[in-house]
């Protein structure tokens, strides 16, 4: 596996433990409104993340 994979891997196996703890803990505590508000705005943060990192690589290699 090189470094690359190994990082990719690490960074999704964190994202979903992030989604998990931030759908499940709300929907344990009977919150369900709060399971689907954490999980929209952690699919938002994502959204923006991605976008900002694709105009960042987009800029240095002038696509």
């Amino acid at each position: 596996m090189t470094k690359n994979t190994a990082l990719t891997v690490c960074a999704l196996a964190c994202w979903v433990g992030v989604l998990v703890c931030v759908t499940v803990g709300p929907v344990r505590a009977g919150d369900e409104s709060a399971a689907w508000f954490g999980a929209c705005s952690w699919f938002l943060v994502t959204v923006a993340t991605s976008l900002i990192t694709i105009g960042i690589l987009a800029e240095r290699r002038h696509w």
